[in-house]
């Protein structure tokens, strides 16, 4: 509900990314989707708190998707 809450809100996709404990999950989205979780998981989700990660990179989410089709061709060209 919160992603959803916050896509609609930033016109923007965040999705949660990973469960970690029950209650824990972190998201994954553009920047704009991750602010207006921060912003709205207090007041309207009753979030005891929100923390923004510093990551490399989306790896394990749907988010890099589009770069599958390149990295297999170049996976294919690689002997090991």
């Amino acid at each position: 509900e919160l992603c959803e809450k916050a896509s609609e809100i930033s016109g923007e996709s965040i999705r949660i990314a990973n469960f970690l404990c029950n209650g824990n999950y972190a998201v994954s989205g553009s920047s704009k989707a991750c602010d207006v979780v921060a912003d709205i998981a207090k007041p309207d989700f009753k979030a005891r708190m929100t923390v923004k990660l510093a990551v490399a990179g989306a790896f394990h989410t749907e988010f890099m998707a589009p770069a599958v089709p390149t990295l297999e061709k170049v996976l294919a060209s690689i002997e090991i």
